[in-house]
């Protein structure tokens, strides 16, 4: 290493005030995360005691012109350079002065290295890829001999301000306009009232009510709960702070963090309390303080940081893309076996990619036979050859506990399932499962990607888990298995002779449907639809068909004239569930279902189930008991779980005394305002037979289906011929669950 270039170490950025380094160049600017002021926080809150934080720094005399913040890990051997930062962080980028030259990275780089006894990886995210320092660190890496690739880590929303608050909603849908227009008027008229705290003088206040109303809402609770409260402070001393309040009849209800530098105003934190979702307060602040933005900062772009959220689209105009660096050290045996894992990945991901290509390719060109024919034999060899290494499992279900992270992280890693996490199946399997259930996991490479609750329905023939309380049969994937060799390889595997293997009520959208063959037999099983939540509610509302815009209006109408009073409301807490399944209970008792044993009560299988498992999912934040009321009494109601994509309806229920108002219909109306309004689920899943009351809703809709693998092609056949007559049910394997 030349001379010249010194790189020195410390463990906190107070080392380096008292080594009399002059920081003020790294002072917070348009962007608070580039700057040293963000890194002081970040380790005083969330690493205060890491031993591996590291500040590498190239100064003369004593003013530093590159500071590069790391952090060095440990995870099961494999030592780590990574960049300083967590989920809190979205953008990454070293201390740089005017006077910064990037090479001396190529130093810091490698004496971090050192300093890690020769690090396996590195990786540095978020970042800008259009960026100098991010081309920069790419080069760098290279050039002392690791081996770096790219990856994507999320899309970034942002807008460029060059109007006024006029032309900014001109140049923005008819629907935004409306609903901004009328939802602010709507909360002038309630008593709402608007608030920007700039400055320290009503910080605390600000403080506490930004916290009231962060617990009040859907956000699952901050881990390190000192952090943001924290950077308020610090925002609020540097001028940087736009802290906005909306309160109704002075108590606060939403609550956004901007932060505001340069020219640029950043949307850090959004929350508004649930209860007064049909409001929408959180429209009506990011109105607000967008105005405030461009009227008062007079900024010139708006970013919403992280993610590709749907709502973010109605208020921002163009996307962006954050990446990351991840590199390998070919000099050490650990470095260079994961740089082989990682070009594996990549090639395999590639090739996925290709094969996809061709099939659409051949099926716009008419379906050839040649290229169908290629790409059949190409998938069975890779197949084939991705089998040898794949094994299957099988454990008594009694073990499920221990494996319940590995399962949740595979139905995670395909999101809209979230019945088909631990949290439900081990309350279903309790009070419904038999004990003999058995447990399948299929791992490739150490990594399980496939995995599947089997139970015994006759002595030779084995079915996934199916109670009619699950949607879809206890089956998952990681995307990447094909069904038919799955089933074929753990037909061998399960105790005794096999038969066949009954996969029951799968989703195309997460399971593709195979194709019938010698020995694999698909049927039909029922039409389930879905809700798109995108755009505003209005346009939703809107195409909906003239009768039920009618009803729900006239219905409405008839018990305003009556003095009846309609609420919704919305049960989230554990401790609410118990209150909740009683009233759910109560409703069905009264119905059609008590008279056939199916309903939900407190005392039986169905609400002992029913309960746990809701308030497994409402102690994670992620469970819904949707309750509406006729002045003082519970009409209808709804229990749904989610999970970051999807809301699940799972059971409805209502007072059928009040069946000429459709009290069901009504809820329905406030509930999807409601969800369409916190724009944080994509999709609404009903997850049953497609009814007549659904097409009111919307009209989109799959097919869900079973599938059977036989052992041999003639038992499929001798199977079909014993078979019910055509016009009697099906007896196909697996035969339908009742839902």
């Amino acid at each position: 290493m030349p001379n010249e270039i010194n790189v020195k170490t410390c463990e906190a950025t107070n080392a380096l005030a008292s080594a009399e380094c002059d920081l003020h160049q790294f002072a917070a600017k348009d962007n608070i995360e580039v700057s040293i002021d963000w890194f002081e926080l970040l380790q005083k809150q969330v690493y205060p005691d890491d031993r591996g934080v590291r500040y590498y720094f190239v100064a003369e005399k004593n003013i530093p012109s590159t500071i590069l913040p790391l952090r060095l890990t440990n995870n099961g051997g494999v030592r780590t350079v990574e960049s300083l930062g967590n989920y809190y962080t979205s953008l990454y980028a070293p201390l740089l002065t005017n006077d910064s030259n990037l090479h001396v990275l190529r130093y810091m780089l490698a004496s971090a290295s050192r300093d890690h006894d020769s690090a396996h990886v590195m990786r540095f995210a978020p970042m800008d890829p259009e960026s100098d320092v991010y081309k920069g660190l790419l080069s760098e890496l290279r050039t002392i001999g690791w081996i770096p690739f790219k990856f994507f880590c999320f899309g970034n929303w942002f807008l460029t301000v060059d109007f006024t608050w006029e032309g900014y909603l001109k140049k923005r849908s008819a629907n935004l306009r409306s609903s901004v227009k009328r939802r602010n008027k709507d909360f002038a008229a309630e008593g709402g009232t608007l608030e920007v705290v700039s400055n320290a003088d009503k910080v605390e206040q600000a403080i506490a009510d930004f916290q009231e109303v962060y617990t009040a809402s859907w956000k699952i609770p901050e881990p390190y709960p000192d952090f943001v409260p924290s950077l308020i402070r610090r925002l609020s001393t540097i001028g940087m702070l736009r802290l906005g309040i909306a309160r109704l009849q002075g108590k606060p209800i939403a609550a956004q963090l901007w932060i505001v530098g340069q020219g640029k105003a950043s949307i850090y934190k959004v929350a508004y309390n649930k209860a007064f979702a049909s409001l929408s307060p959180g429209t009506v602040l990011t109105s607000h303080l967008l105005k405030y933005v461009i009227e008062q900062d007079q900024v010139k772009e708006v970013d919403f940081l992280i993610g590709d959220d749907e709502y973010k689209k109605i208020w921002m105009s163009d996307r962006r893309e954050r990446w990351g660096i991840v590199a390998y050290n070919p000099r050490t045996i650990i470095g260079f076996a994961l740089l082989i894992k990682e070009v594996a990945g990549r090639v395999a991901k590639i090739l996925r990619k290709k094969i996809k290509e061709i099939f659409l390719r051949s099926q716009q060109l008419g379906g050839s036979t040649n290229w169908i024919s290629r790409l059949k034999i190409f998938a069975a060899t890779t197949q084939h050859q991705r089998d040898q290494k794949m094994s299957w499992t099988i454990r008594p279900i009694a073990q499920f506990s221990e494996f319940r992270k590995e399962w949740d992280a595979l139905v995670q890693s395909r999101p809209g399932t979230p019945f088909l996490e631990s949290a439900f199946l081990l309350p279903l399997l309790d009070v419904f499962g038999t004990g003999e259930e058995q447990l399948c996991l299929l791992h490739s490479d150490s990594q399980l990607c496939a995995a599947a609750i089997m139970q015994r329905r006759q002595k030779s023939i084995w079915q996934t888990f199916q109670p009619s309380q699950l949607p879809l049969g206890a089956w998952v994937t990681n995307g990447n298995v094909d069904l038919v060799s799955a089933c074929n390889e753990l037909l061998r595997r399960l105790p005794g002779l096999t038969l066949g293997i009954g996969a029951s009520q799968l989703d195309p959208r997460i399971q593709i449907r195979p194709e019938d063959s010698a020995k694999v037999r698909t049927q039909d099983y029922i039409q389930t639809a879905w809700i798109d939540i995108g755009g505003s509610f209005e346009t939703y509302w809107e195409a909906r068909g003239k009768n039920l815009k009618q009803n729900t209006r006239k219905q409405r109408n008839k018990l305003q004239a009556e003095g009846i009073e309609t609420r919704i409301e919305c049960i989230t807490t554990p401790e609410g569930v118990k209150k909740a399944i009683e009233d759910y209970g109560s409703l069905e008792s009264a119905g059609w279902k008590a008279a056939d044993g199916t309903a939900i009560l407190p005392d039986n299988a169905q609400g002992h189930f029913y309960r746990k498992m809701l308030e497994n999912f409402c102690s994670m934040g992620r469970g819904r008991i949707y309750r509406y009321w006729f002045d003082d009494k519970v009409v209808a109601m709804d229990l749904c779980i989610h999970d970051h994509t999807a809301i699940v309806i799972l059971k409805t229920a209502y007072d059928e005394s009040y069946k000429a108002v459709s009290p069901s219909t009504l809820m329905r109306q406030d509930e999807f305002q409601q969800l369409f309004d916190e724009q944080k689920f994509s999709r609404i899943e009903f997850y049953g037979k497609v009814m007549e009351w659904h097409t009111r809703w919307t009209t989109q809709s799959r097919t869900l289906y079973h599938a059977t693998e036989y052992r041999w092609a003639w038992l499929k056949k001798l199977h079909a011929r014993m078979s019910a007559p055509v016009e009697q049910p099906s007896q196909e394997l697996p035969s339908p669950v009742k839902t």
